[in-house]
């Protein structure tokens, strides 16, 4: 088990970079709601009946009470006896809450291997209702290249068109509203990005906002750079979106306002 006093601060920092929403939190959510997740967490230093209040506790007092959270012995028990399935809860976790832009830092953070998909088993996979973790909605395969044509296989953001011979080498089709929190693989839930500007949308260092009949692009506060690419990233600032020629094509308003308000670092 770990004393919340010990993992405040490695998962205070994670919070910060990678909690999806960029919303106010603190540390001691995830270390207490666990119990409530039936994900056999137990929590130790606190009585039974103050461990169904123990949400309610601040971090102060869960410091100095020494409150220690982990699995209980019959779930340790589980994972150490099959410890590829640890890799396989980590993915399915990813894939239920970022978008794969985020895989390979996170795993960097964590010690896992990446890509973490490439290290799983084939007996350790098990279905995501055996695991209690409710499956994401299934893609469209045509998602990419239905985006790509509408955007004219051109970058969104800077118009930028990569490729080796006939194929496109650095052209994405990034969801405005995640996948993985609702978002239909849908020409008005999509934008054609090259590869960079795609990771950066999905961190929130880059957003759009919507006036009338433009898409203004806005970049984030605490976004900086130095060298060729300040200057590069600077020249899309403020500038409109490329729009597809089909209007019914152009990103949906309200996906729009998930981004910016979910994803987006605003100055705070």
């Amino acid at each position: 088990m770990f004393s919340f006093e010990e993992i405040k601060p490695k998962l205070t920092d994670l919070l910060n970079r990678f909690y999806e929403s960029k919303k106010n939190h603190t540390t001691k959510d995830p270390f207490t709601r666990l119990l409530t997740d039936q994900v056999g967490w137990e929590l130790k230093g606190i009585d039974d009946f103050q461990v169904n209040y123990a949400s309610k506790l601040s971090e102060t007092e869960l410091i100095d009470r020494g409150v220690a959270g982990g699995f209980d012995h019959e779930t340790m028990k589980t994972l150490l006896d099959r410890p590829n399935l640890i890799l396989q809860l980590a993915h399915l976790l990813l894939a239920k809450n970022f978008p794969e832009s985020y895989f390979s830092a996170i795993c960097r953070e964590l010690g896992f291997p990446d890509p973490l998909k490439d290290f799983i088993t084939v007996d350790c996979v098990i279905s995501s209702q055996e695991l209690g973790i409710a499956h994401t909605n299934k893609r469209d395969p045509n998602f990419r290249e239905k985006v790509l044509n509408a955007y004219r296989r051109k970058c969104a953001f800077c118009g930028s068109s990569i490729r080796l011979r006939d194929t496109l080498v650095d052209l994405e089709a990034a969801h405005i509203r995640w996948h993985c929190y609702d978002g239909p693989d849908t020409i008005p839930n999509g934008l054609a990005l090259c590869s960079s500007h795609h990771k950066l949308f999905d961190w929130g260092a880059i957003s759009l906002k919507h006036d009338s009949e433009s898409y203004r692009i806005m970049l984030a506060f605490t976004l900086n750079s130095s060298g060729p690419i300040e200057s590069w990233l600077e020249q899309i600032r403020g500038t409109n979106l490329l729009l597809p020629h089909e209007k019914h094509h152009w990103p949906d308003p309200d996906f729009v306002e998930w981004h910016q308000t979910q994803v987006f670092e605003k100055q705070r």
